[in-house]
């Protein structure tokens, strides 16, 4: 028993004198300083493809429920300086062009009259003469009606009507839009006998005020309109035969007798009375004689009419290539008068 204890206490030893010191009871938790292994110039040969498989670890942060809010402090893109050929696909909410005070009207603007001081209607001539802001062409009236205007054949249903106190200084404009297309000739003749439906838009110049009215206009009821008005060689007197309206109003527009309402009127004429009332300028009802002065301009707009030309040259490529499927209609029984091929000189076998 003695000898075996001894003969294990001289075996441990050997053991220890082989391997060195001896190991410690309790593990060091700090990395050796020294490498292992002496680090090698060449990169390992050995290559690393990654993972298709996702880990099935947890993940390092985790997901939320809701939607992040905030938005992220760098662009995704760096913007670019030119324009892009293909659309966004969502629009801009920036403004291209700031919004008009005016609407919008297509169509060429013509002067037709003049009207104001003194003749508005039953002291206004009429004729073939040309007219521009000052008068006529060759210089002989201020305020005048052309039935020669460029466009007077080509149906119109917008006005323009500018009321100056002395040809220059604007105190209102009124935007007339008819429901029905009519020529300047139609609309005078049928104003009268019936009425005109109207949509005014009246647009004050110092205070920027709107009105907006629906109503009739009539011109007068009493003007005795015709063809032959629209048709004469020369300059002629007189427009109306009686009273006339050149305006807007909350209801139906006519100068002449019990059919006048100058209520909310916006506008000049001669209201049941003599062309001398033509200097008076109509304000929401209100009368204001501001002197042989005043002016008012008329204007239609016409419309542009469709160019004779194409506006693109004709392409000498199709613009749709030929499909490879055949025809899917069915044929036809009857025989054509004509080959559809060219017969050929030689038999075919």
């Amino acid at each position: 028993m003695m000898l075996s204890l001894i003969q294990l206490l001289v075996l441990t030893f050997s053991l220890q004198s082989a391997e060195g010191a001896a190991p410690t009871r309790v593990p060091t938790r700090l990395p050796s300083l020294a490498p292992t292994r002496p680090p090698t110039n060449a990169p390992t040969s050995v290559m690393t493809t990654p993972t298709i498989i996702p880990t099935s670890s947890e993940p390092t942060n985790t997901p939320t429920k809701t939607p992040t809010i905030l938005p992220a402090r760098n662009p995704t893109k760096a913007p670019t300086k030119a324009p892009t050929r293909e659309p966004t696909e969502k629009p801009s909410t920036v403004l291209t062009q700031p919004p008009t005070v005016s609407p919008t009207v297509s169509g060429e603007q013509q002067l037709f009259a003049i009207v104001g001081g003194a003749s508005c209607a039953e002291n206004l001539y009429y004729g073939p003469e040309s007219i521009s802001e000052s008068g006529t062409d060759d210089g002989k009236y201020q305020y005048y009606l052309s039935t020669n205007t460029a466009s007077k054949n080509i149906p119109h249903t917008n006005w323009l009507q500018i009321v100056t106190s002395d040809g220059t200084t604007e105190l209102f404009r009124i935007y007339w839009s008819f429901t029905t297309p009519k020529t300047l000739a139609e609309r005078f003749i049928g104003a009268p006998s019936g009425y005109e439906n109207v949509y005014y838009r009246v647009e004050v110049a110092d205070t920027k005020d709107i009105y907006y009215f629906n109503a009739k206009w009539r011109f007068s009821n009493s003007a005795s309109m015709s063809a032959n008005k629209f048709n004469v060689a020369k300059s002629t007197c007189c427009f109306s035969a009686d009273d006339g309206a050149w305006g807007a109003g909350s209801t139906t527009v006519d100068a002449n007798g019990s059919g006048q309402y100058t209520a909310q009127f916006w506008g000049i004429g001669n209201w049941d009375a003599s062309d001398t009332t033509c200097s008076q300028v109509y304000k929401n009802g209100l009368s204001y004689n501001l002197g042989a002065k005043t002016k008012t301009y008329m204007y239609y707009f016409a419309p542009v009419p469709p160019s004779a030309e194409p506006s693109a040259a004709p392409s000498f490529k199709p613009t749709i290539e030929p499909t490879v499927r055949p025809s899917t209609l069915s044929p036809t029984l009857r025989p054509t008068s004509a080959p559809t091929f060219a017969p050929s000189k030689t038999p075919t076998r």
